[in-house]
């Protein structure tokens, strides 16, 4: 039987956006949206289930697991920004659910245009394919790994880089799989809106208060992400108790 499955909306500045997301995925799943400091009409509030001052993407993330609270681990946050357009939302929801039942998946994401990462790039696989971590605009993940997560410490890393790097490596300790499939399809814009350069200081700031399991996963998947094909190789061969174990030994 397949988990339970909440889709949340995070957005700022894009409630038509938001709106037509929520109206497409709320026939086929209990589905909120969040806002983090827009200005809004009052017509264009009643879209949003709660409306947060300027908290940016890891303050949305928080809130985004506050409100699965009455969820089980195994259940899953289907996160979604508000400007990513799926081609079928009811195959989208219909294969993360199929992903997530039984106990073997711990992220998935449909394949992607629009992101830097050439692994999340539809490759026409006909399924569901291993990658090192999915983008953070959308993902859907088990409640676990986002508690595991969250509360992320808005005061260090308030833009989020590297939150979809640790819901990986999560997932990997837990011996379960990272996928993208490549069924399914959703488009979002190139680019993120914000500074790259602060967002690497955030990161950088943010990993270092992490335990030293988490320190080498990011080290280790990012690179992958980067395509740097040692990496790619390892993680293409080895199986997800291979990291399982691997975490168990570095953890102190």
């Amino acid at each position: 039987m397949p988990p339970r499955l909440r889709v949340v909306v995070i957005n700022h500045g894009l409630p038509g956006p938001t709106r037509d997301l929520k109206g497409q995925f709320s026939p086929l799943a209990e589905t909120l949206a969040l806002d983090s400091g827009s200005t809004l009409s009052e017509d264009e509030q009643a879209v949003f289930d709660r409306l947060l001052p300027n908290v940016y993407y890891s303050g949305l993330v928080n809130a985004a697991v506050e409100q699965c609270a009455d969820l089980a681990d195994q259940d899953v946050l289907f996160l979604t920004c508000s400007d990513v357009r799926f081609d079928a939302p009811d195959q989208v929801l219909r294969r993360a659910r199929e992903a997530f039942t039984g106990n073997t998946v711990g992220v998935w994401a449909p394949a992607s245009s629009g992101t830097n990462f050439p692994s999340i790039r539809n490759a026409h696989s006909g399924g569901l394919r291993e990658v090192a971590f999915l983008d953070g605009f959308c993902l859907a993940a088990r409640l676990a790994h986002w508690r595991a997560l969250a509360p992320v410490d808005v005061s260090v890393n308030r833009l989020g880089w590297g939150l979809d790097i640790h819901l990986a490596y999560q997932a990997r300790r837990a011996g379960q799989r990272v996928t993208v499939d490549d069924r399914v399809q959703m488009h979002h814009t190139l680019g993120s809106g914000y500074s790259n350069e602060e967002a690497w200081r955030q990161l950088r700031r943010w990993v270092k208060t992490l335990d030293r399991p988490a320190r080498l996963a990011h080290r280790l998947l990012f690179a992958e992400r980067m395509q740097h094909r040692p990496w790619t190789w390892l993680l293409q061969k080895t199986p997800p108790r291979f990291w399982q174990r691997l975490f168990a030994w570095v953890t102190p």
